[in-house]
């Protein structure tokens, strides 16, 4: 799969602020209500034409149904960040190839893309817990 860029995406996800009750699940449109990391990385997955189930991080991590744990990133890959080894609560971050990710949170406000390897250096995502690629998302 090639890597997505970012004029691949959209323009008015990059104004999706964050909103931390705007979780997997909720009826309302994040563009008017804003959304956590993970509804933010599973709308940009459906715009790209994939559907996951409303997943908490941990439902996601813990899923074997619909999605598979992956060592070897590819783009569209779902990316888990924490600052401890658990993914109970875990930041959600969806993986474009090339090293990069694009991500909703609190601190930025606003979806940002940075590297893999710089969200570790985030005390609050110190700890990549790993990555699920959805089994209809095969290269």
């Amino acid at each position: 799969m090639q890597p997505i860029t970012s004029d691949q995406i959209p323009a008015e996800f990059f104004n999706v602020k964050y909103n931390g009750k705007q979780i997997p699940g909720s009826d309302l449109s994040i563009y008017q209500s804003g959304s956590n990391c993970q509804l933010f990385a599973y709308s940009l997955l459906s715009h790209f034409g994939f559907e996951v189930p409303p997943f908490r991080s941990s439902n996601l991590w813990e899923d074997e149904k619909f999605t598979e744990r992956v060592d070897s990133l590819q783009p569209l890959d779902v990316l888990l960040y924490h600052n401890k080894l658990s993914s109970w609560g875990a930041h959600v971050g969806l993986y474009l190839g090339n090293g990069q990710v694009v991500h909703l949170s609190v601190e930025n406000e606003y979806p940002v893309i940075q590297s893999h390897d710089s969200m570790n250096e985030i005390k609050k995502y110190q700890y990549f817990i790993g990555a699920k690629r959805l089994k209809n998302l095969k290269a």
